[in-house]
Parts: structure tokens; sequence; C-alpha cells
């Protein structure tokens, strides 16, 4: 791995610091606030404040702030990432209140930041650096005009105004038409600004009693660090890592328009690289459907930075990334593939994770759809990454539409087969996987070979669960095929890498075919191939009410297979696990879910394991999954999955085997009857209340209907 890696490291060098990458875009004359919100809009933040959930959340950005201002309160704080993000809630502070000990705190806060190369904790990867950067940018954008008068005041002053005595700001490297780096007595291009400004001319700046120059320098320096620091993979794998990066160091760019520290002038140059970055990893992972190919939690994560970039840009330049398609698609895909609780499934590397839609209120005129998504969120009056940007950009006037699409929505290219009874908080939803191509290998080191695996969520609690995600360093412990539910060759399951790295390909393509919503029945079918067979699923929604799954395997050979479900009881999940003659049971809350696992083979084998999953980044849980073993070379499993109240009395499920066919009647709420044939056709009828069957779905020469 390592001779490979020197290998590129030429070219990832002129990819990198190519001239492509150093082109300067000419951003307009500089102007604050603009990064978050504009000075027309302080009137309604104060208005907001006063109300709620803006109440809530500015309470807690008041009580930071005050803190903040006890002696000391600064220097006890040693992770960097956190002062920035008191830095964010000071500045807030003082344009909400006008009041002049927020600001002052908050200019404290830039002289005690330390960089990573000055020894600065910013813990083991270059990951919180972009959002400090955000965060002290948008800080110095809400404290500038106070900046600008404190600099105006001491204009030929003899005394330095800086907290503690400390003396002028050290020189720092600046960049030159060749993207190397002088000292601030060796740079050119140094003069004023002869167009207008709205803060002091760089002449001024230059003051060395000036904290506006202190602090503008601070932030050029520190885009400096990240323009110079993104990770030799970059140039060759486009995902979160580069949206959130430079999306900090456009941000950063905005506030420092007006800059003059050396040609080409920082700004410029920052925001040329910084955007052709952002707009290429954003498209890379989006497929034509909307789906982010690296799964909900890392869209999510993107969007704690990508999202304030966008706001920037649209105040700054004009430029409304909103009203792109394919941005408009992501986020719509986030909304309608959401569980019914409002969290987003935790397929391939994923936390149960929201997407913080109520910013989009501000975002788009038809916004209903986000204003709902978040109002049904079962975290109340969330706040989203930066109570400071909820109370900006969340505009409670948007009434709530529940979406127009659906209940049952199947995204081709994304690879979702959804099946949901209704949009409400207590609807049965399945969410099963079918990635193939953009999707799939675009989601790199973030992806799971899961294909045709699936979670079943109702009642209000999640029932079939996938593996999830831990963190990085743990991730193999829930990401691999017998974490899933799926079927096992010979207990292997699609591929998974022989290295660790971001660019790893795992798994192989899986297709959605045949997607059909009737009346009283929805279903789809996945294909999917590896380790030497091919697998049809096909999945049937039977009356909003339970799941019939048939699963086709064909091989030449023989093979051991293994049919997955992993169920949320059982270990230390707080639910009850218990085995059934044909399948098993779990419990968890007032929600419970049965499984009846039948097959074609002469016999079935049940068993079932303790097994890792995870919910939330960082924890570890343990469950039950049911094993249902069978041998043969062509064999089919036809299981059904009875989700519902624990208290409800659960159907009977009667398996029957005839001529080259067989049969299972379900007796209890929905009464309906399902014939298979040795050739995969099939047959489902319901029965009226008079007891009259009525066929409903059929299959006929792989043909559905």
């Amino acid at each position: 791995m390592k001779h490979h890696t020197t290998l590129l490291l030429p070219f990832i060098f002129l990819l990198a610091f190519g001239p492509a990458y150093a082109e300067e875009k000419q951003l307009p004359p500089e102007r604050h606030p603009v990064l978050i919100f504009e000075e027309k809009d302080v009137p309604t933040l104060r208005e907001r404040v006063k109300r709620e959930p803006y109440l809530t959340w500015w309470n807690g950005i008041l009580a930071s702030s005050d803190g903040a201002l006890k002696d000391d309160a600064i220097d006890a704080i040693t992770y960097e990432p956190q002062k920035c993000k008191l830095a964010k809630s000071l500045a807030f502070a003082y344009v909400i209140t006008g009041k002049e000990e927020y600001a002052a705190k908050c200019l404290e806060i830039f002289h005690k930041v330390k960089l990573r190369e000055d020894g600065g904790d910013w813990s083991v990867k270059y990951l919180p650096e972009h959002e400090g950067a955000a965060d002290l940018a948008q800080a110095y954008d809400m404290i500038h005009n106070w900046l600008a008068k404190q600099s105006r005041d001491r204009v030929g002053g003899s005394s330095s105004c800086r907290p503690n005595g400390e003396g002028e700001a050290p020189a720092e490297p600046q960049p030159n038409h060749d993207g190397k780096e002088v000292t601030n007595t060796e740079k050119k291009g140094d003069g004023p600004d002869s167009s207008p400004q709205p803060h002091p001319p760089e002449s001024e700046l230059r003051n060395p009693d000036s904290e506006l120059d202190f602090v503008r320098r601070f932030l050029y320096r520190f885009g400096l660090y990240l323009k110079n620091r993104g990770e030799g993979w970059y140039v060759f794998h486009f995902n979160n890592h580069q949206t959130r990066h430079y999306s900090g160091l456009a941000i950063v760019a905005f506030a420092l328009a007006d800059a003059r520290y050396g040609e080409p002038y920082p700004s410029q140059w920052y925001y040329g690289f910084a955007k052709e970055w952002v707009e290429r990893a954003y498209k890379y992972q989006t497929t034509t459907d909307g789906a982010w190919a690296e799964g909900h939690n890392y869209f999510a994560y993107s969007a704690g930075l990508h999202l304030p970039y966008f706001f920037a840009a649209r105040n700054s330049l004009g430029v409304d990334y909103f009203a792109e398609e394919h941005v408009r698609l992501t986020h719509d895909w986030s909304v309608l593939s959401r569980m019914p609780n409002g969290l987003r499934p935790n397929f391939d590397d994923a936390a149960l994770s929201a997407y913080p839609t109520h910013f989009l209120t501000s975002a788009y005129k038809d916004a209903g759809l986000y204003r709902w998504d978040w109002n049904n969120l079962a975290s109340k009056n969330w706040a989203g990454g930066s109570p400071v940007d909820a109370i900006c950009w969340f505009d409670d006037s948007v009434k709530p539409a529940p979406p127009a699409k659906g209940p049952c929505l199947f995204f081709d290219e994304g690879g979702d087969a959804i099946f949901r009874s209704d949009w409400s908080k207590d609807a049965v939803y399945l969410n099963a996987r079918a990635e193939h191509g953009k999707a799939r290998k675009n989601g790199g080191g973030h992806e799971h070979p899961d294909e045709t695996s699936f979670t079943l969520f109702a009642c209000g609690q999640p029932l079939a669960i996938d593996g999830g995600y831990i963190y990085w360093e743990k991730r193999t412990k829930v990401y691999t095929a017998d974490n899933h539910n799926l079927i096992l060759v010979d207990g292997k399951g699609p591929r998974t890498s022989e290295f660790d790295a971001a660019t790893k390909q795992v798994g192989g393509d899986a297709f959605l075919k045949n997607p059909l919503v009737k009346d009283r029945v929805a279903c789809c079918e996945i294909h999917a191939a590896y380790c030497g067979v091919s697998v049809k699923r096909c999945i049937i929604f039977v009356d909003s009410r339970f799941f019939i799954i048939l699963d086709e395997i064909a091989s030449p050979v023989e093979h051991t297979y293994k049919w997955l479900l992993h169920g949320n009881g059982g270990g230390d999940t707080g639910g009850k696990f218990a085995m059934t003659d044909t399948g098993a049971r779990w419990e968890i809350g007032d929600a419970a879910l049965q499984a009846f696992v039948f097959s074609t083979a002469p016999s079935v084998k049940y068993k079932h394991k303790k097994d890792d999953h995870s919910f939330n980044y960082g924890e570890e849980k343990k469950h039950e999954a049911l094993i249902a073993e069978a041998k043969g070379a062509n064999v089919m499993f036809v299981s059904v999955l009875m989700p519902g109240k624990q208290a409800e009395t659960c159907p009977k499920v009667n398996f029957e085997r005839g001529d080259g066919a067989f049969s299972l009647a379900v007796d209890g709420a929905v009464p309906c009857r399902f014939e298979l044939r040795q050739s995969g056709d099939f047959v489902l009828s319901l029965f009226s209340a008079a007891s009259k069957a009525e066929q409903v779905l059929a299959r006929t020469g792989g043909d559905t209907r």
C-alpha cells in the first residue's frame, strides 16, 4: 500500500496544486455581516429569540456566552474547536444584545486559539479544522463592525488594545502568483485597495494596534493552513471530507474578500480552489434520483458545512446552490427515505441520524416538505449543527406539508426500495438495499456489502436492524455481510475489500426490478450475484400490514445457505428474543416482530447467534439474529415478517408442500394464501370477510402483475 501511494504522489501534487486549482475567482466587494445573515435580518432575529423554539436555542447560546465572561473561562478550554464554537456564540450574543463585553470576549478567543502547527489540540485527524475555521470566520463576520470601530478609534494610537498585553501578530507566510510562500516583509501587491471599502483600508489595518488587522491575518493564516492540508487521496476520491474541508475554506474566503496580503489575493485564491472541490465532490456523491452514495449519516455530516457555504454563497455572491436540481434532489431523497420517527436509516457507515431540513425553510419558497419533516422528528426542537444557524435559518412561518409522493417509493439509481404504510409516526416501514454503479462505488470506504439487506420499523421501534456504524476504527465489527439481513453462501456474502482505505470497493451491484404498487399490495425484486450464485429477493407488502419475502438462489452446485435476520431484541437491547418452531420473535418497547421462515430444501435448521450493532456513534450493542440454514443448489426461502404491537395476537402461518409447489396461508387480521410453483411463478390471494379469495398479485414467466 505504501508503494502505491508513493507512485501516486507526483500525480497528486500536479492535480492538487496545478494552475486550474489556483485559478482566481473574482469576489464582490466585502461587506459584513453576510455569511449567516445580513444587517437587514437583525431586527427579525431579535424578535425570533423571544418565542419558541428560538427562545430555547437562544437561552443556550446566552448561557454559554455568559459563562465565557468569567475570569479564566477561556483559558480553561483546552480543545481548540470548542473555543471556535464559543466565539461564534459570543459574536451572536453581541448582535442580539448589543453588549460589547460579548464582542470583546469573542476577540479574546481569536488571540487564544492555536492552530495545530502551533501546538493546539484539534484531535488526531485533520477533521475539526474545517468547522473551526468556518466558526471563526462567521464570528468575525458578526463582530466586524465593532472591530472596525475599535480600529478607527485607535488609528495613530501608541498603546495596544490586545488582551494581556500581547504584542503584534507575527509575520505570516503569503502566497505569490506561483502559489509559493513569502513572508510579510517580502510580499508583493500589498497596497491599499482603491475600490470603495466598507471597512478601514488595508494601510490602516496594518497598524500594529489594529485588532481588526490581527483577526483578519489570523483568519488568512487559518485559510492557508486549510488550503495546504488537503489529504493526498482527495484527488481521486470525492466525499464528505472535501465538501466539509473546502466549504470551510470558502467561508473564510468570503470573510476576507477585500484582503490584499499578496498576489494572488488570498480570498480569490482560496475561493477558486474551494469552489471547484465542493461542487465536484457534491456531484460525485449524488445519483440522478438524489441519493448520497456515502449514505444518510455522511450526507448530514457534510451538511454541517456545505449548507453554511451555500447560504454564504447566496448572500455574498447571489449564487443559489439550492436552486440546482441535484441539490434539491438530495434534500428530497433525505426526507422521502426517512423512517417513521424522522431519523434516517443507518445503512453503510451510518448512525441513525437526522438532516437539518429546518434550515431549508429559508432556502426554498416551497419548503413545506422540510418543515413537515422537522416537525415530525422524534427529537423535538432539534437545533441541528448550530443553534445560531437554527435561529437564523429556521423560518417558522412556513406551513408544514406532508410528502405528495409515496408512501411506497423506489429509488432505482440510489438503490432504495421503500415500503411504507403511510406517512405517520406509527407507520410500518421497510427499506431494502439495491445499490449499484455510482450509489455503491462512490460510497468508497463507507460502503457495506449489504446487497438485498433491509431494515424494518413499526410501532415506533426499529425491529429488523442493520449493523450500522460504531466509528471508523471499529467498523469491521458491524460492516461485514453476516451483520446484515441477507443470505450467506457457505458462510460468505458479498465481497469485502482486502485493504482498509477510503477508496476501497466492497460488495457487488444489486438492481431493483419490477416495482409495483396496487390497491392492497406493493412489491419489487432485487437481483444480485455473489459467491458464484445468483440471488433474487422479491418483497411483497401485504395490505400495508406485513411482508412476504421470496428468496430464490440459483447455483450449478450445492451450497449451504444461511438466511439471516437481525432483530432488535435479546443481548443488551433491553428487548426480548425467543426461538419458535419455524423462526423467532423479538420484542422491544410495545412492539414485536415475528418471523416465519420456510424453504423448498428438504430440511431447514433454525439457529440463532448474538451479534453486534450500533444505532448511535460510538455505541456498541448486542442483539439476537435468526439463522435459517438449508442445503442445496437451487433453493428458495419463503418468509413472513409480522410486525405489530406486543399485545396483539400474532396471525398463524401454515406451510404446505405439494407436487412441485408449496403454499403458505396466513390466518389472522389479513387472511391470505401464497402459492409458489417450482418455476418461481406465484399467486397471492387475499380473502374477503366472506372468505372469498381475491387474486391480488401474480408472477408468470418473470412478469409480475
